[in-house]
C-alpha cells in the first residue's frame, strides 16, 4: 500500500514501525480503563444512580447559582430584555426545584419575596412573559400551600400569633391559608387555657378561617366535655351569621347536652 506523500515523515515511520510489547501492553490497558470507564457510565445510565462528583455537589454553590438565576430573571424582566427573561423563566422552572424548595429560595435563599411578587405581577401584563411568569407563580404558590399544611408548619404559626404585630399578622395569614389542615391543633391551642393571649388569637383564626374551619369544629363538638363545647359554641355562634353550616350541629348539640350553660 502505497503512503500519500502528504502525510509527514514520522507518521509514516510510525504506521509501519512494529510495535514493542512494552507498547501493545500499554495499549491493551489504556483500552481496559476505557472500557471500564464507558461501562461505568452506561451502568450509571440504566440504573438511574448518580456518579460520585455528581451526587457531591456543594449545596451551597447550588443554592448561590439558583439563587442568581432569579435574581437574573426579575432583572431582565424589570429592563424588558424579553428574551433574556424568558430563558432565566425556563432554567428557573426546569431546574428541578420543588415547590417547597422554590419558595425557600425566594424567601430564604435570595431574600426577593417582594422583587418576586412585583416581577409576577408585571410580567403577566406582557404577552411575551406571561407563560412562564404563571408557571414561576403557580409554583410559588403550590409550595406556600404545601408548607403551610405541614404540621411543623403550623405549629410554628400558632406559635407566632402571640409575637409582635408584624409575626402575629404573619402567622394568623399562613394559618388562614392552610385552612382545615390547620383545625386539630389550633383547636387544641384554643382548648388550652393556660395562654388566654393565645386563645383568643386563635378564635380570631377560626373567625378569619370562616366556613374551613366550620366543619372541623363541629365535628369535634360531641367529643368534648361540657367546658370546651361551651367555649367552641361561642366562636361557632359568630361564625353561623356569615356560614349557617353549623346550625344543625348547634341545634342537635342542644338536644343532647346535659349542660345548662351549653344549651343557652
Amino acid at each position: 500500500m502505497q503512503i500519500p506523500s502528504r502525510l509527514p515523515e514520522a507518521t509514516r515511520i510510525v504506521r509501519f514501525t512494529r510495535p514493542s510489547g512494552l507498547m501493545v501492553r500499554t495499549i491493551a490497558a489504556s483500552l481496559i480503563a476505557l472500557s471500564g470507564a464507558a461501562v461505568g457510565t452506561t451502568a450509571h445510565a440504566q440504573t438511574g444512580t448518580t456518579p460520585p462528583d455528581a451526587a457531591q455537589a456543594d449545596p451551597k454553590r447550588e443554592r448561590a447559582r439558583l439563587s442568581e438565576l432569579l435574581t437574573d430573571w426579575i432583572h431582565y424582566s424589570k429592563i424588558s430584555r424579553l428574551d433574556l427573561a424568558n430563558d432565566y423563566a425556563k432554567a428557573l422552572l426546569e431546574s428541578g426545584l420543588s415547590d417547597a424548595d422554590f419558595v425557600a429560595l425566594v424567601e430564604d435563599w435570595a431574600k426577593q419575596e417582594k422583587a418576586f411578587q412585583a416581577t409576577v405581577i408585571s410580567a403577566q401584563k406582557n404577552a411575551v412573559l406571561e407563560e412562564n411568569a404563571g408557571k414561576l407563580a403557580a409554583k410559588f404558590e403550590a409550595g406556600k400551600k404545601a408548607a403551610a399544611r405541614n404540621a411543623t408548619e403550623i405549629s410554628r404559626n400558632i406559635g407566632l400569633l402571640t409575637k409582635s404585630l408584624r409575626e402575629r399578622d404573619y402567622g394568623r395569614q399562613r394559618l388562614i391559608f392552610a385552612g382545615e389542615y390547620a383545625a386539630p391543633q389550633l383547636l387544641q391551642a384554643f382548648l388550652d387555657k393556660s395562654d388566654p393571649i393565645r386563645q383568643a388569637a386563635v378564635r380570631e383564626v377560626f373567625i378569619g378561617m370562616g366556613k374551613q374551619a366550620t366543619i372541623p369544629l363541629c365535628t369535634a363538638l360531641a367529643g368534648l366535655d361540657p367546658a370546651s363545647q361551651q367555649a367552641l359554641v361561642s366562636v361557632l355562634g359568630d361564625a353561623t351569621a356569615q356560614y349557617p353550616t353549623a346550625v344543625p350541629f348547634l341545634a342537635e348539640l342542644r338536644l343532647q347536652t346535659a349542660s345548662q350553660e351549653v344549651r343557652t
